[in-house]
């Protein structure tokens, strides 16, 4: 859900801006997730697209990894 967003932002806009706004959304997709707080915080330092999905693959890959 997040790569189809950003990759869409991307088409149809700079990266800078594709950045900003995805931060945003990402604000909406991980309300109520555990240690939203955390991540929510280093998104907002992120410029860069390569930034934004490392982070949120490794968020995701920790609570896959929690959960079993």
């Amino acid at each position: 859900m997040v790569r189809s967003t950003y990759n869409y932002l991307l088409e149809i806009k700079p990266e800078k801006t594709a950045v900003l706004e995805m931060r945003t959304h990402a604000a909406w997709y991980l309300k109520g997730l555990k240690s939203a707080v955390n991540i929510k915080k280093e998104l907002y330092k992120l410029n860069t697209k390569e930034e934004f999905i490392t982070i949120v693959e490794e968020y995701m890959e920790n609570i896959v990894k929690n959960m079993l």
